[in-house]
């Protein structure tokens, strides 16, 4: 009876031993899980913010390039209405001559 008795003991403290083990394996499992979460979305933020950044990068470029674009267009209106004066100076040159002498010899 005792070599039952002492057996049942040694059974029943493997099994609360067997328990504690479990259980920290559980926390350790647990631990392991959440720090590789942790690493898993550090590594998804990482990459968004880097997407983010790439495309950020493009929308700038595009504005630059289309404001550029829209002040060459502003710069080649000026030229073409400079030309349309000048030309219409040197059209009316000798009239504008005229008027301006007249003013002068009037005063």
């Amino acid at each position: 009876m005792e070599g039952l008795k002492s057996t049942l003991m040694v059974i029943v403290r493997a099994e609360e031993e067997a328990r504690k083990i479990i259980e920290e394996a559980k926390i350790e499992a647990e631990n392991i899980i959440n720090k590789a979460k942790k690493q898993a979305e550090e590594i998804i933020n990482k990459e968004i913010k880097n997407e983010l950044n790439k495309r950020c990068k493009e929308i700038r470029n595009e504005v630059y390039n289309e404001i550029k674009e829209y002040e060459e267009i502003e710069n080649k209106k000026k030229e073409e209405y400079i030309k349309r004066i000048i030309k219409k100076v040197e059209n009316n040159r000798e009239d504008i001559i005229k008027q301006i002498l007249s003013m002068v010899v009037k005063k």
